[in-house]
């Protein structure tokens, strides 16, 4: 007991003192916050890269990163960060590399209001290797570039990647949103600890998508396989052509698909939450939903088997039509209505 008496005066005069210190902070700024905004001195610096290089590589702690084409035909890198970062750009080993690294001191970090940024420019449309690794910050890369493999990762930020890619892409988020539009990929993998993953216009071959909190929403789909696995949070599915199967799996939330054709298996499973199908067909519908309702209007007649422990089931009649595969529903609590468009 004594133990915990001590650690918590220890801990109380650290928190008196980080406080002390930002006080300190704003005494000799007169407690006026504009000036210490205006005595951050900010670091410019342009990187011309003469050499050529077919990979990309940069780490990044505390800012931005964006991509972009170079109009000029000549690559560079520009950064902007506050005093106290280090950084490096230029060509190693056929690889672009940049990193910037944040070495201030805690109390330089609270009372920044800086925006760190880096701005690559390339040259050329088709790159090898692309990696691109952050601590907190945004990625953006545009449109109109072709890597052969494409790896972006952040612990806080936000990623938007519109480019596409010969082999694996593949984006993470721990905390921020991934956003993944007008892409062509070979298999691509996309997570996000607590965000949304929102996808449009994308042609892959295989997609999985995973998230822990935060909603999963997809337009416009081509694949052969898709995967999603979500822990908190809605899934939707809008227009999407599927040649074998489509995996989705909620434990709280929704699950919603509107024009979505799969050759092989729909499966949808939701511990909590509703499932709705709009316009939908697949060889093999497996839905369920642990406590919610579930709604299907399909676009051919099925052989359905369906069962609800306290709700109401509502089945297409006689004249639905030559039955043409195989539908499963079951929920424990909620109503169960199908349909045949």
């Amino acid at each position: 007991m004594k133990g915990k008496y001590i650690a918590l005066i220890v801990a109380g005069g650290l928190m008196v003192g980080g406080i002390g210190l930002g006080a300190a902070a704003l005494a000799t700024s007169a407690f006026n916050i504009e000036n210490i905004t205006t005595e951050e001195e900010q670091m410019e610096e342009t990187f011309n890269i003469s050499e050529s290089f077919k990979n990309i590589r940069v780490e990044s702690d505390s800012c931005n990163v964006e991509y972009h084409h170079a109009t000029d035909g000549k690559a560079r890198v520009d950064i902007s960060v506050p005093k106290g970062f280090e950084y490096t750009a230029g060509v190693d080993n056929d690889t672009l590399k940049v990193t910037v690294r944040d070495e201030r001191t805690w109390n330089l970090m609270i009372f920044s209001f800086s925006n760190p940024k880096v701005d690559v420019y390339l040259p050329g449309n088709e790159y090898a290797d692309f990696y691109t690794e952050g601590n907190s910050g945004n990625v953006v890369v545009e449109n109109g570039f072709l890597f052969d493999t494409a790896y972006v990762s952040l612990t806080s930020g936000n990623i938007k990647f519109s480019s596409d890619v010969k082999g694996n892409l593949d984006l993470s988020a721990k905390s921020g949103n991934v956003n993944c539009e007008d892409v062509n990929a070979s298999n691509t993998r996309i997570e996000a600890t607590s965000g949304n993953i929102k996808v449009t216009n994308l042609n892959t071959s295989e997609l999985n998508a995973k998230n822990t909190s935060g909603n999963i929403i997809f337009n416009n789909i081509k694949a052969e396989n898709v995967k999603i696995d979500g822990n908190s949070g809605n899934t939707s599915v809008e227009k999407a052509q599927i040649a074998k199967n489509l995996t989705s799996t909620r434990t709280s939330g929704g699950t919603k698909f509107d024009d979505v054709v799969v050759g092989g298996e729909i499966n949808a499973k939701t511990s909590s939450g509703n499932i709705h199908l709009t316009g939908c067909d697949a060889a093999v519908l497996e839905l369920n939903a642990s406590s919610g309702i579930i709604s299907a209007e399909l676009l051919t007649n099925k052989e359905i088997t369906a069962h609800s422990s306290s709700g109401i089931v509502t089945l297409p009649g006689d004249d639905a039509g030559e039955k043409n595969g195989t539908l499963h529903a079951e929920t424990s609590s909620g109503n169960i209505k199908i349909k045949v468009r």
